[in-house]
């Protein structure tokens, strides 16, 4: 599979790539710091908190190494795990890469198609699952290069082997340590080791082939701007089979010496006691997740003086977010923007103005470049046109697809993201959505994201997307917000049209953005991966002989 297009004597000149491997700093930790903790969790099952020390998880991770090769697991097969937000992951994450296998997680929500479907593109040998009622006769059959499903947990309601039952005995942690650095001798930094699903919103998703290298260029990038070193204890409120849970969290973490925290449900009154236990210094998280923590904060009022940065990804940030993180959890607000196939490739420099990241996703980090191309004005009198980036944490390619992968990178590397974007000059960029869900009205496009972003923040709505509206086929195009009911709404909660409008005009938003029709659901359709389907929306709703009212289904 080829190589990203970066000059490799330049990347490893640069620091953005390295000879070593992840397993290489699992291997560190052990010798500088073995009793600190790596992962604190919290299942929901138990009453106390689980600390996984590095030493804790070199043994661990030595185990499963040995499972792993024991089931047949050799280098270049794929191993997916599906898996919840449990410590486990970690073991899991580093054994695959001490074989030079290529880890493929997937998310536990995914339906039985999906996960057939994500077996069947990458190969999968081993599926290691915490789902207790696994099938394994019907995964074995719909996914056939599946030798075998195992389910991680002490006992299972299936026909499914449990993991913990074909785990070797633990050894001794030097011994298990020595084993690793043997094992990480024979890695290679620019092989393949991680496979990762896009999101599967203007196609069937795609699995993204990434190697140690691609993964650290972002990585590092990462841990310079915001400072982050052995101190570090990183909240993730996104699940560990996500680029931010897995390669944010906790391989972010074990390069630096720091600790991740996690917690298998979206609890945020456990959530917060469990950030002020441990001392929590950075919490990643989308808008909506931080808020529904802010709110419930006021009410706790734990302790979480610890807390200083707060990064938001997955959706702009709006200043109401910033004024909120910053007045109840006295943090300041970093924002990013990234993709399946690069990472993290744009950030709010963490010494930036506490104002930017409300209007401002960022600059490229260092060893990636962008551009925006096919520019058009913008109402605001900034340059609007298509994303490109090229740079050193590009992935390998598109498994299986590699043709596809290809063809949106031009001859001089600069891939095609499929996202449309403002110029802002030396504040960076703002990511307006993808290009095939942009709305024009007139001349200008409509920052749907950032109008999403403000409608979100209106007590009773979880989620908001914004799709065009056409009284009648053929008619002038007008805006449609349809918004999630969210489970904190009370009785009187106004989700009207009126009061939609007067959340944005608050926000500074023109006429030409405000909707004139909205529509409350239970909620909204899905991808595997969290995003929502805008085309299903336009599909239902895009057309109507209503407008400016709003109803409730």
């Amino acid at each position: 599979m080829p190589q990203t297009s970066v000059d490799s004597s330049l990347a490893h000149e640069r620091g953005w790539w390295r000879d070593e491997t992840f397993l290489h700093d699992l291997n560190d930790r052990y010798r500088d710091r073995p009793g600190h903790a790596a992962l604190i969790g919290r299942r929901s099952t138990l009453t106390s908190t689980e600390s996984v020390s590095y030493e804790d998880l070199t043994v661990r991770t030595a185990q499963v190494r040995k499972l792993l090769l024991d089931r047949g697991i050799r280098t270049g097969d794929a191993v997916a795990v599906q898996i919840g937000n449990r410590w486990e992951m970690a073991a899991f994450a580093f054994a695959t890469l001490s074989i030079g296998a290529v880890l493929c997680p997937v998310p536990p929500e995914s339906d039985i198609e999906e996960l057939l479907h994500r077996l069947r593109v990458v190969r999968a040998i081993l599926l290691l699952t915490d789902r207790r009622a696994t099938d394994t006769r019907s995964i074995r059959l719909g996914a056939p290069t599946v030798r075998e499903a195992l389910v991680v947990g002490d006992s299972s309601e299936s026909d499914a082997v449990t993991v913990d039952s074909l785990l070797p005995a633990p050894t001794d942690s030097r011994r298990a340590h020595e084993e690793l650095v043997d094992a990480a001798a024979h890695l290679y930094s620019d092989a393949a080791c991680l496979m990762l699903f896009t999101s599967g919103t203007t196609g069937p998703s795609k699995a993204v082939v990434h190697s140690h290298n691609s993964l650290y260029a972002a990585v590092r990038s990462y841990v310079d701007n915001f400072g982050l070193d052995r101190t570090t204890v990183v909240a993730v409120t996104t699940p560990v089979v996500h680029y931010s849970g897995l390669v944010q969290g906790i391989l972010t973490t074990t390069l630096v010496g720091g600790t991740t925290v996690i917690q298998d449900s979206r609890d945020a009154e456990q959530f917060l006691p469990l950030i002020e236990a441990t001392g929590t210094t950075v919490m990643y998280g989308p808008p909506q997740t931080l808020l529904s923590l802010a709110a419930t904060q006021r009410v706790l009022r734990c302790d979480v003086s610890s807390l200083d940065r707060v990064i938001v990804g997955s959706a702009p940030v709006v200043e109401a977010l910033t004024a909120e993180i910053d007045e109840v959890f006295g943090a300041r607000t970093s924002s990013l923007w990234g993709m399946s196939e690069f990472g993290p490739a744009v950030l709010t420099p963490g010494d930036a103005p506490p104002s930017l990241p409300a209007i401002s996703n960022g600059n490229a980090i260092a060893g990636v470049e962008i551009r925006i191309v096919g520019q058009a004005r913008h109402a605001a009198h900034h340059p609007v046109g298509r994303l490109e980036v090229r740079g050193a944490s590009r992935a390998l390619g598109y498994f299986g697809q590699q043709d596809q992968f290809d063809a949106a990178v031009d001859s001089d590397g600069w891939f095609d993201t499929g996202d449309v974007a403002r110029d802002l000059g030396d504040d960076g960029i703002r990511v307006l959505g993808r290009a095939a869900d942009v709305i024009w009205i007139g001349e200008n496009i409509v920052p749907t994201v950032e109008i999403e972003a403000s409608i979100q923040l209106l007590d009773g709505v979880d989620e908001a997307s914004v799709i065009p509206s056409l009284a009648s086929r053929g008619e002038k195009t007008s805006l449609c917000a349809v918004l999630a009911r969210s489970d904190t709404r009370t009785p009187d909660t106004d989700l009207s049209v009126d009061a939609v409008r007067a959340r944005l005009i608050a926000d500074g938003f023109p006429d030409w953005c405000l909707p004139s029709r909205v529509e409350v659901v239970d909620h909204l359709p899905k991808t595997s991966t969290g995003k929502i389907r805008k085309r299903r929306l336009r599909d239902e709703f895009a057309i109507t002989s209503r407008t400016s009212e709003t109803v409730d289904r």
